[in-house]
């Protein structure tokens, strides 16, 4: 036997397949690997002034709470992801008028049987579904099935159309806030995320009704799932941009 013949012996032989070059005969066996793609929400909370938030009801002015005549709003927003990639933004605020997320203002004479009287910030104006992060995040991450993704991020863009159209304002008196909005949006797909209600004192005065409120949410959800923080690198995220709390893991919807 020459040495080409022995080296033919040794070489892999190769089939065809229609027109294409395909395994070794050796390797018939043709394994397909899929990628199963990752999906998550994540929400997050700017709630850094724990001395207004007592016996689970969140102070928003009034004496008695340093510094006095002051109080903190807090912030709740969410986000979704596939893959480690922004597919939805969504943060909800005032678009204008009032200091952000911490005011102090006189109150007007308009009357009301919960807030009473209502002050000029908690009145009707223009809402903006992605209102900049500007403190330190507390987030939890939650994995989705890419069903329950798209369809809070359906959901999110409906509600996006009906606040840059103008249709839906922010009204703090209502409870037409950052919590509430977000918490309604994932609420429809997810009907077991924690409630987030509570009371509210508005410059001494005491909510009839418990409202959804940032404070009360993040409590909630606190009591239902593990926390992670970190001080965001940008104050809005885009589609399209990396998760910026990748390194933290997405646990399982209880």
């Amino acid at each position: 036997m020459t040495s080409s013949d022995s080296a033919g012996e040794n070489t892999p032989k190769w089939k065809k397949a229609g027109d294409s070059v395909t395994s070794p005969l050796e390797n018939e066996t043709r394994k397909e690997v899929f990628v199963q793609s990752n999906y998550g929400l994540t929400i997050g909370f700017e709630v850094n002034y724990p001395e207004y938030f007592k016996d689970d009801i969140q102070q928003i002015g009034g004496p008695g709470y340093p510094p006095p005549n002051d109080g903190d709003y807090g912030h709740a927003f969410f986000y979704l992801t596939k893959n480690g990639v922004v597919t939805c933004f969504f943060s909800f605020g005032p678009a204008g008028g009032g200091e952000e997320k911490r005011v102090s203002v006189p109150f007007t004479d308009i009357q009301t049987k919960d807030l009473n009287p209502i002050p000029m910030h908690a009145r009707a104006r223009p809402g903006d579904a992605s209102y900049r992060i500007s403190e330190p995040v507390t987030a939890f991450r939650l994995r989705l099935t890419q069903a329950q993704e798209e369809s809070i991020r359906k959901e999110a863009e409906r509600v996006r159309k009906k606040i840059e159209s103008g249709e839906q304002k922010y009204t703090a008196w209502i409870n037409d806030t950052c919590a509430e909005t977000a918490r309604d949006i994932i609420k429809k797909t997810l009907p077991d995320i924690p409630d987030g209600s509570g009371q509210i004192r508005v410059n001494g005065t005491l909510s009839r009704v418990h409202l959804v409120n940032p404070y009360m949410w993040h409590k909630n959800m606190n009591e239902k799932y593990k926390a992670v923080r970190k001080i965001f690198p940008n104050p809005i995220l885009y589609e399209n941009s990396d998760d910026p709390l990748s390194a933290f893991e997405f646990e399982t919807i209880k």
